[in-house]
């Protein structure tokens, strides 16, 4: 009979005895494992194990791991089989399980028959069902010592044992004490369905990189994944939330334990799977785009990584070119409207006779000064817009014709083209409430100009176009962006970031010239190692000499 010891046989019997029975009242159905979980199924499926829906499984990751013939794996053999038969009268006959690393063991589920002999005094046969922290074991259900004197017979279907976090289980047959246990015949187990819930909290490692820069037609976006457990499932990649790529990387069985993943190998999926995606960019619209490659294990734990790109295979599209400024004096273009991704300018310059243009050789700013030979022609702006994709050329409408020589002063002078009046121009630098013509600031200091243009009377000469000029020491005067005047006849605008220099305001034969001295801005660092004092520094500013400057600390 299978009941409590009531009799002392030997003080070892009863302290063994105890822990099995112990063992075999915890023997309640314990909760389903949660996320981050995946079933191990072996020698068959739990559904229909011992009846006409038997489907045979691999019994990966079980080995006999103590006896010997006729303990053996017959699950080959299908339903008629003995399954995982342990059998033997003395010591123990076992198969063992290990958890794959990076997992643990939360539960044992199976489907078994067992016969155990006759219980003696020197042998005390037991049905061994144990789980194994660290070399450390303990009886988990359905383990069952038989102290009576008879043999008895055990079965169980869909028979549970929490396993406490496991690292490796054990099932069979063991004769306790010194043996043999012959009484009723020997031993023996024979487990037809396994289920291993193996738990898995850690989540897989996945990266995704993309070619940088401007993408056109096809690129390849590499996808890194890699897991320490049951190994990578499933990898994704999606284009702005749109799926371009996806592959399941192993098989499922059906589930017989919960909704966890079923799977017939003990480690079913690779543990690294880097893959290449093949992504044809002319089948999105240019701009930014995000990559997201997600990856996910069989037990259900998944991460993502981001990348962005920059999709350029179309040019900019057109937008319009404005000139601004004074025929007579500079032209500068003004492109609007161009849409692309970091678009670029490039400036050429034409000479128009009626409907014949020609490149002005050497013409490559966007502002450009007249020159004697523009006398009588229309001038023109060729903006080139270039971006990852291409370039389009966008010209401007033609000037008004460049005169021969200066006409007589006229009322207005805000006319593209038109001959500009006689006038008197003042202008100064701006610093708080002072007007200077000449100040010094520290880099990258912007300083305010402003100015008054009138006619010789004093009456204000209204929406008319200002030349500047700027020259930097040790070179020459080239022409800058100019400046307009507002209703008033006044003028306001900035001097640019940059070295020291002159700035000339100019407008017919009225001149005005402004001195700006830009002290370079320092920055210093300081390490001391040791005895060593380590002081490095970046000099700002502008142009910086072939021989360097010399700093005074």
């Amino acid at each position: 009979m299978n009941s409590p010891m009531t009799a002392p046989l030997c003080a070892r019997r009863l302290l063994r005895a105890a822990l099995l029975l112990a063992a075999a009242l915890c023997a309640a159905a314990a909760p389903p494992a949660h996320a981050g979980s995946y079933v191990v199924v072996g020698c068959a499926d739990l559904a229909g194990a011992l009846g006409g829906g038997h489907t045979v499984r691999p019994t990966d990751g079980w080995y006999l791991a103590a006896g010997v013939y006729p303990s053996r794996d017959d699950c080959g053999a299908g339903r008629a089989g003995r399954g995982l038969h342990a059998t033997g009268g003395r010591g123990a006959n076992l198969f063992r399980f290990d958890a794959p690393p990076g997992t643990t063991i939360a539960r044992l589920v199976s489907t078994y028959r067992a016969h155990l002999s006759g219980a003696e005094s020197w042998a005390v046969p037991t049905f061994v069902v144990e789980a194994g922290h660290r070399g450390t074991w303990e009886y988990i259900p359905p383990a069952v010592g038989h102290i009576g004197g008879g043999p008895l017979e055990l079965a169980g279907d869909r028979a549970g044992g929490d396993a406490h976090g496991a690292d490796a289980l054990r099932i069979g047959v063991r004769c306790e004490l010194q043996g043999p246990c012959v009484k009723g015949g020997e031993p023996w187990a024979r487990f037809h369905a396994l289920a291993v819930i193996l738990t898995d909290q850690r989540p897989p490692a996945v990266g995704v990189t993309a070619p940088g820069g401007h993408l056109r037609e096809m690129v390849d976006v590499a996808i890194t994944a890699r897991d320490e457990g049951g190994g990578v499932f499933a990898r994704t990649l999606d284009l702005d939330g749109r799926r371009i790529a996806s592959a399941r990387l192993c098989v499922t069985a059906p589930a017989s334990v919960g909704t966890q993943r079923h799977v017939t190998r003990r480690v079913p999926c690779p543990l690294d799977a880097p893959t290449t995606v093949r992504l044809d960019t002319r089948a999105v619209a240019d701009g930014p785009r995000a990559l997201v490659a997600r990856v996910e294990d069989v037990a259900g734990n998944a991460r993502v990584a981001t990348t962005r790109i920059l999709v350029d295979n179309q040019p900019p599209r057109p937008g319009r070119v404005a000139l601004s400024g004074h025929v007579a004096e500079a032209l500068t273009a003004q492109p609007s409207g161009f849409s692309g991704e970091d678009v670029a300018y490039d400036y050429r310059w034409e000479r128009c006779d009626d409907a014949v243009c020609a490149e002005i050789g050497g013409a490559v700013s966007r502002t450009y000064a007249v020159r004697p030979g523009d006398a009588g022609r229309r001038l023109r702006a060729v903006v080139s817009a270039t971006d990852g994709g291409g370039t389009v050329r966008v010209a401007s409408p033609p000037s008004d014709v460049v005169a021969r020589a200066a006409a007589p002063a006229g009322p207005s002078g805000s006319v593209l083209g038109a001959t500009q009046p006689r006038a008197r121009l003042k202008a100064w630098l701006e610093r708080g409430r002072r007007r200077v013509r000449r100040t010094t600031v520290t880099w990258p200091a912007r300083v305010r100009v402003r100015g008054v243009l009138t006619d010789l009377r004093g009456r204000p000469l209204r929406r008319t176009p200002v030349r500047m000029l700027e020259r930097v020491a040790g070179r020459r005067w080239r022409a800058i962006t100019g400046v307009r005047t507002r209703r008033d006849g006044r003028l306001t605008t900035f001097t640019r970031v940059g070295p020291s220099r002159q700035v000339r305001l100019v407008h017919g034969g009225a001149r005005v010239t402004l001195r700006l001295r830009v002290r370079a801005a320092v920055r210093v660092w300081i390490r001391r190692r040791g005895r060593v004092t380590l002081v490095r520094g970046q000099v700002l500013g502008g142009r910086v000499p072939r021989a360097g400057l010399r700093v005074r600390l």
